[in-house]
């Protein structure tokens, strides 16, 4: 995944365009977004830029045969999907009075913005999303050559761009539509915020309040990146943000440099699953699922507490394991002092919750109003104060950021096109769950492995819209709740950041820890344990989504807590003393018998996972009365 790291005075000529159209584009998408009316236009209007964009920006420098013919072919597809983007902003009254019968340059057109899609794709996310793009379309066009169940008649070209290119099945269906009109207002805001002195903020805070703990740098880098990983929408440019301060800090305390690493890359892989923006992935799963943006925070803030209580607890008993020092109180960040210099950046997010949920203002219009209040209330701080400048630089960045995420949602219409055109939905359904043999508990084993292969070196969102047209509808089908199936497949594609062999975020921290690669995404996976187990306990149990009646709710969250607690602390052979094998082995059992949704079974799991927790107490206070006084 690739981030914009190039500042103005040192780019290129073509990287200077870009960052000019970058910030037309902001401008544009704020006017669209006080023009609520704006309909398709504003899609193709969001597409067009960001292609535009993509192909200014991400130049081949090199002077080689090889970097001149792509700088080239970037020309030629930079003027052709221009000019079919200005066709259909010209000519879609009359597209759409045709009513499906496409003329020469309809198709021409449509096949431009068709390989425009993958090619910008490719530029700014790699290769992995346009080649499965690319699969589906051949697919499409050869399915009377594929064997077994997956054949069908097959497509013409003509049907085929037709339908992924005027549909709303396609290019421009619900996922880029969640770009143009919700994403985009986000990540604004976002950057703004940033610019202002949230991040400041939020990682200063974290270490005044945590920095002074045992083991306090970990767990500043857990409080930290679950607030800025949320707002960031990118696991490794969470790592960037927060473990250049954090993983140094964590060395310096006594932490190994693969589990200083280790800790960020999980840290920063679970902002994406916390509220209220769960990097940006929670408009467009709203969109999706055709609901409220509401439901889906309030669906996932518990699993999302119960991810980083986890790994709290982890980097807690590690810290007292290796009985490491603390950080002295005068080399941090006193609390007054935060709250004095940027303590006032608090309120854009504290206003832009309460519209969001109390108010149920649109996520769009909640947006706008917090960018607004962000630039008036950075004013109350000479530090923080916005400048000219520093609006045109947050205008300019949150365009560049919103690219990977317009075009990873142009490229998935094209999957969703091919699996709507095809019938592929209905016949992947009936084929995993018969791989399944009607057991449920094995059709979630199943899609959990094939979401972390799926997301492996995706971004946030491209992970999420392919799982959510892939293999959401396989549990939805198998009679799984809508959003918790949504919720599953986002957790394990987002696990992939973490999972050998591609575990973006954590190659970023080993990085930053200077740590074996290796070394680093292994500890982190098994650090990242309440993400494994999490999506198993809330599928099983609606009560962790807060659907259900307030006792049943309680009681989940307690039985769920305490189980992966167990878990954590089995896994991690350390209480209040190292843990013997059959120990470590009865905790584990019980923390699984926990996420069963009876409670004659959790309590069981309670009473194990009690029991070793006071044995090994006592094994401690045995040690104790053996040593002369």
């Amino acid at each position: 995944m690739k981030q914009d790291v190039t500042s103005f005075k040192s780019a290129s000529m073509m990287q200077k365009a870009a960052f000019i159209i970058a910030t037309i584009f902001a401008l544009t998408s704020l006017y669209f977004g006080l023009s609520p009316q704006a309909g398709i236009i504003q899609q193709v209007v969001h597409l067009m830029f960001a292609i535009i964009i993509v192909l200014l920006f991400y130049q081949n420098g090199k002077k080689t045969i090889v970097g001149i013919v792509t700088q080239f072919v970037d020309l030629i597809v930079l003027i052709m999907i221009t000019c079919s983007m200005l066709y259909l902003l010209i000519n879609f009254e009359s597209i759409v009075w045709r009513a499906g019968n496409l003329n020469t340059l309809d198709l021409v057109a449509g096949g431009v913005t068709i390989f425009a899609v993958l090619y910008g794709t490719k530029k700014v996310i790699g290769w992995s999303l346009p080649i499965i793009a690319s699969v589906f379309i051949l697919y499409a066009v050869f399915g009377r050559h594929v064997p077994g169940p997956f054949q069908h008649g097959g497509y013409s070209l003509d049907r085929i761009i037709g339908h992924v290119y005027l549909t709303e099945d396609g290019i421009f269906g619900s996922p880029l539509q969640a770009s143009a009109t919700l994403v985009i207002f986000f990540l604004i805001f976002s950057s703004f915020y940033e610019r202002a002195g949230g991040s400041n903020l939020v990682i200063q805070l974290a270490n005044s309040l945590f920095g002074w703990m045992k083991g306090g740098p970990a767990k500043v880098s857990v409080a930290a990146s679950s607030l800025f990983g949320s707002i960031s929408g990118s696991a490794v440019a969470n790592v960037a943000g927060t473990g250049a301060v954090t993983i140094p800090l964590m060395k310096r305390t006594g932490y190994k440099p693969h589990f200083s690493g280790a800790v960020e890359a999980v840290s920063s892989t679970g902002g994406q699953f916390m509220p209220p923006i769960m990097g940006a992935a929670a408009f467009i799963m709203a969109e999706m699922l055709g609901i409220s943006y509401v439901e889906v925070i309030i669906a996932a803030i518990v699993p999302a507490i119960l991810y980083y209580f986890t790994l709290f607890i982890v980097v807690h008993l590690e810290a007292k394991r290796l009985d490491l020092s603390k950080i002295s109180k005068s080399e941090l960040p006193p609390l007054k002092s935060v709250l004095l210099d940027y303590g006032h950046m608090i309120i854009p997010l504290i206003i832009l919750v309460y519209l969001l949920v109390f108010l149920h203002y649109s996520p769009a219009r909640a947006a706008l109003i917090a960018v607004g209040l962000t630039v008036l209330v950075s004013f109350l701080r000479k530090s923080t104060r916005l400048n000219i400048r520093l609006i045109f630089d947050s205008l300019r960045s949150a365009s560049m950021s919103v690219l990977q995420v317009a075009l990873a949602c142009a490229c998935a219409g094209i999957v969703v096109g091919v699996f709507a055109l095809t019938g592929l939905g209905m016949k992947l359904s009936h084929i995993l769950i018969d791989l399944a043999g009607g057991s449920l508990l094995l059709l979630l084993i199943l899609t959990a492995v094939t979401s972390i292969i799926l997301g492996m070196g995706m971004p946030t969102v491209g992970a999420y819209l392919v799982l959510a047209i892939l293999i959401a509808p396989v549990l939805i089908d198998a009679g799984f709740h809508p959003i918790a199936a949504h919720l599953f497949i986002f957790y394990f594609g987002n696990m992939s950041n973490i999972t050998p062999p591609v575990a973006l975020a954590s190659f970023a921290a080993s990085g930053l820890a200077k740590a074996n690669i290796s070394k680093t995404s292994w500890t982190a996976t098994r650090l990242a344990v309440a993400g494994f187990i999490l999506p198993f306990m809330f599928i099983y149990n609606q009560e962790l989504m807060l659907v259900g009646n307030f006792i049943d709710i309680a009681r989940v969250v307690f039985f769920t807590g305490t189980g992966i607690v167990f878990l954590a602390i089995g896994l991690q052979k350390y209480f209040l003393t190292t843990l013997g094998r059959m120990e470590q082995v009865i905790l584990i059992v019980a923390s699984i018998m926990l996420i069963s949704p009876e409670v004659i079974t959790s309590i069981i799991g309670i009473v194990l996972g009690v029991a070793i927790l006071i044995n090994n107490k006592r094994k401690v206070s045995s040690l104790e009365a053996k040593i002369p006084a």
